[in-house]
């Protein structure tokens, strides 16, 4: 009898470090997911700020249907979730870049494009 308790002791410790192991895992993804959806939020909403300035007349303090000019504020462009940063900005369009933070070890960037009538983000993936 002392041997079959011992073995279920054993299985038993197996079974919980495995679920252990299964929920450190699934934690890990569903953080990560997280975190992306959040740059996206905050990505979106600096384009819907981008949208407004370009909107907006220059009499006013506008672009005056123009990116031109536009910045990111300095409290927005880093957050508890990231770093935000203009890509690329022209006249009629503007591409914003959201990273998570390096420590974080994420290899995903949110691109988020602007133009006076729409907003498009995607999650663009990094290899090593």
């Amino acid at each position: 009898m002392g041997t079959q308790q011992l073995l279920l002791i054993g299985l038993g410790i197996m079974v919980v470090g495995i679920a252990i192991a299964l929920a450190n895992t699934i934690f890990d993804s569903n953080a990560e997911s997280s975190l992306q959806d959040q740059v996206a939020m905050e990505s979106y909403h600096l384009a819907t700020l981008a949208t407004q300035y370009f909107h907006k007349p220059s009499e006013f303090g506008g672009g005056g249907k123009k990116f031109s000019g536009w910045t990111i504020n300095a409290n927005l462009d880093t957050t508890n979730s990231g770093i935000y940063s203009i890509k690329n900005m022209t006249d009629d369009k503007l591409v914003l870049e959201g990273k998570p933070f390096e420590n974080l070890n994420y290899k995903w960037t949110m691109i988020t494009t602007v133009t006076g009538q729409d907003i498009n983000t995607s999650v663009k993936y990094t290899e090593d």
